[in-house]
Order: structure tokens, then sequence, then C-alpha cells
């Protein structure tokens, strides 16, 4: 599976928990910016992969989210046509000031990481040296 397709499913289901209402894992009252925010580094990272929360003091409908996160992934990769094998990393790091990075690497060694900006999960903004606003570009390994 080509890696923008990767990195696009992980995105989907990261602003679906960062949104407050996952219809993908079946919770309708999140806040996971606002976990981050109550961090004591103001950030709460996701590990897709494991489901698990591994930075940040999340809630326990948060941890519980995480979970369900997992089988959501693999849903969707499969339903692509790709393989979990295909992916080494799939995290999400939520920040307090409504910012989420995603990062992802595929089992051929590639690994990007993007930043989206609040609840909608649209890509940075950010202005370039003509004065132009631009996507931020995402960042390569």
């Amino acid at each position: 599976m080509k890696h923008g397709a990767l990195r696009a499913i992980v995105h989907n289901v990261a602003a679906s928990l960062g949104d407050g209402v996952s219809f993908l894992t079946g919770f309708y009252e999140l806040d996971f910016f606002g976990d981050a925010a109550r961090s004591r580094d103001n950030r709460l990272v996701v590990d897709f992969l494991t489901g698990r929360i591994t930075e940040g003091r999340p809630r326990t409908s948060s941890v519980l989210a995480a979970r369900r996160s997992a089988d959501a992934l693999c849903r969707l990769v499969k339903q692509s046509g790709g393989s979990m094998n295909d992916l080494t990393q799939a995290t999400a790091t939520y920040y307090g000031n409504n910012v989420f990075t995603v990062t992802v690497a595929d089992g051929k060694g590639k690994r990007t990481s993007g930043d989206y900006e609040g609840i909608t999960g649209r890509r940075a903004i950010e202005m370039d040296r003509s004065g132009r606003f631009r996507r931020r570009p995402f960042r390569s390994d």
C-alpha cells in the first residue's frame, strides 16, 4: 500500500478522536486536546498499532477510545486493500493548543510526520517567503 494512503488512514483515525465525536470507536464525548492540556508536557501520545496512550494523563474515556482505535485502524487499512504489516508506526501526538501531529512509518522504511489543526483536522498553514499561505509540508526522516 502506498505511504500516502497509509498516512491518510492514520490521519482519519486521529482526527476522529480529536474532534470529540468518534464514530470509528463509538465514543461521543472525547477531549484529547483537554487531556493533553492537563498533562505535564502539554501533550498526549496515542499509539494506534497497540491502542495505547503512551504519554500524558488521559481520562478513562480516552483510554477506552484509544484501545478501540487499533481495531478501527485495522478495519480501515483492510477496507483499503492493505495489510497491517504495511505499518511499523502509527502515532498521533495531541497538544493542548488544539494541534496534533501524525507520524507514520511503513514497512519499506519511509517515515513522515504531518501537523494538523483544530477539531477539523486540517493541515497546518504557514506563510512562505513570498508572503503566501501554504500547507505546511510533511517532514520525512
